[in-house]
């Protein structure tokens, strides 16, 4: 058994056995096998124990349902601790042996990373494969943006990073990332494929297919055009792009802007959102075992969110109620008549209009959003502050990038926001109700508070 030296500090470890001069590393951090210190040590003590048996060859493979489901993200916020992913990858490439890469369940991000650092790589039929980073704010940064090119291709590469996709192993085996597909133990499976005489081949010193540079250009126009030009997606493109040159310089060029991009305000607003998306699937203090079936459901409003919620339902075979006005109450909503009535209103009480910047009304917009927030959680209606940056970002189209709306009016000085609430206050009048926003906001963990 190899494994970290503090286990308790560094959870996760690396099984070795010698299999017929096979050596066979089994990386054990169940329940997803999520990267960890300890299975980056484990794995590079793993090797080194072969080459000191005079192994032949050696599998990486993973316990459990999962080969590498990535890193922890939760270490992305702060420094690294060696041996990181790439000096990994590099004991890997370095061994005189092939190595070969048995995957199953998921390999994601740094997982698949790994497996593009060995000579070979085989899955189980149902595995899934990707490198999600641009979803959360970064680029891949132990060599996905150079090594799959390699394989697959530029224009394919581009396609698939920066639309974060999760392939399954069958369309993986099309496109060159994967060697096989194999059936049965997979261990058993991988130890027979390096008894084929299959020697090294490492993904980063071949020449990326060659493609018309015009293809290139036109799948990373559409990405670009889909999906905005975020930072990362740039960058991103950037670095397959120049798969073609040194590997090495590329490599340590690519891990330089991972660092600078996982500390960036993308990456950790969309970390917040990416704990808060499954801390809002959990409802505190709710009593499953009296949970009731649900037989039929009303939806208010016929507007695209509520249209999304019946749908949702009716593809479930629940029977649906959908209210909404009617189409004459619509238009009448719409009249000129009112805007009329409102100049007549506002001359009578001697109020006059004022001018507004584009700032302005963003600030006095977002103020809006995070005082009714924090009513919605005064009055119990929503559970946590989190809950709502997940439903404004999934369901109303408030920017990802941002983290939400309270994790944006997080790190906001509080005096300008309290100026902002202030001037909200003075616009709307009777009826406004000042909800704790300063409260609210303190359940917002940023940046700035270690995360």
């Amino acid at each position: 058994m190899v494994s970290s030296d503090h286990p308790g500090a560094a959870p996760g470890r690396v099984a070795f056995d010698m299999r017929d001069g096979v050596a066979a590393l089994t990386i054990e951090n169940p329940p997803e096998n999520v990267g960890s210190l300890g299975m980056r040590r484990g794995v590079v003590a793993g090797i080194a124990a072969a080459r000191e048996a005079g192994a032949r060859g050696a599998v990486l493979i993973g316990a459990g349902r999962s080969f590498f489901s990535g890193s922890d993200l939760r270490d992305f916020g702060r420094p690294l601790e060696p041996p990181e992913v790439p000096e990994m990858i590099a004991r890997i490439e370095q061994a005189p042996f092939p190595v070969v890469a048995a995957l199953q369940g998921e390999a994601l991000s740094g997982g698949l990373e790994l497996a593009l650092g060995c000579d070979w790589r085989i899955a189980a039929p149902g595995t899934r494969v990707g490198l999600p980073e641009v979803s959360l704010g970064f680029v891949p940064g132990a060599g996905g943006t150079q090594r799959l090119p390699r394989l697959v291709g530029q224009s394919r590469a581009i396609d698939l990073i920066c639309l974060a996709a999760r392939i399954p192993s069958e369309e993986a085996l099309d496109i060159g990332l994967i060697d096989a597909i194999v059936e049965g133990d997979l261990l058993e499976a991988a130890l027979a494929f390096l008894s084929d005489t299959r020697g090294k081949r490492l993904a980063k010193t071949l020449t990326p297919p060659k493609e018309p540079p015009e293809m290139i250009d036109a799948v990373a126009r559409k990405i670009l055009a889909r999906c905005g030009s975020r930072p990362n997606l740039a960058e991103a493109i950037r670095l397959v792009r120049a798969s073609t040159g040194d590997a090495d310089a590329t490599l340590a060029e690519g891990r330089v802007v991972f660092h600078r991009l996982r500390l960036s305000k993308d990456a950790f607003a969309l970390r917040h959102l990416f704990f808060a998306e499954r801390k809002a699937a959990t409802v505190e203090g709710l009593d499953m075992g009296q949970a009731r079936d649900v037989t039929r459901v009303g939806v208010v409003g016929g507007g695209t969110m509520g249209q999304g919620i019946a749908r949702a339902f009716l593809a479930v075979d629940l029977p649906v109620t959908l209210v909404e006005q009617d189409q004459e109450a619509l238009t009448a909503a719409l009249d000129p008549e009112v805007a009329a009535l409102i100049e007549a209103v506002r001359a009578e009480a001697g109020i006059t209009p004022r001018s507004y910047d584009t700032e302005a009304i963003q600030r006095q917009l977002l103020a809006a959003i995070v005082n009714e927030a924090a009513c919605l959680l005064d009055e119990g209606i929503a559970q946590r502050a989190s809950d709502v940056d997940v439903v404004l970002t999934n369901g109303d189209g408030f920017p990802r990038w941002s983290g939400g709306p309270l994790y944006w009016a997080a790190p906001q000085a509080r005096s300008t926001l309290e100026a902002d609430l202030a001037d909200l206050a003075q616009a709307i009048g009777h009826g406004f109700r000042a909800g704790p926003v300063a409260r609210t906001l303190d359940q917002i963990a940023t940046p700035l508070e270690g995360q």
